[in-house]
């Protein structure tokens, strides 16, 4: 018997040059969640090959985070807004 566990996944295209991951993933969700960035390159096999800044027209599947990330979720504190 297998088990088949589904999660939501977003694909999202790059059309901004100069992008990195983690600024994108800080101004989507206004936190850090802990090991995200891990479970993206999971889904985007070869995506740690292009190097820290995005091309224009990557696309890269974004996996839904879960709720218990959600929990464990560290606010980010901006000093100057």
């Amino acid at each position: 018997m297998s088990i088949a566990m589904t999660t939501s996944v977003e694909v999202l295209e790059i059309r901004g040059e100069g992008l990195v991951l983690s600024r994108i993933i800080a101004r989507r969700y206004r936190r850090y969640i802990p090991h995200y960035l891990e479970r993206i390159y999971d889904l985007n096999p070869g995506l740690a090959a292009q190097g820290p800044i995005l091309t224009v027209g990557t696309k890269i599947k974004f996996p839904a985070p879960m709720s218990a990330e959600d929990t464990n979720a560290i606010d980010i504190v901006r000093l100057w807004d």
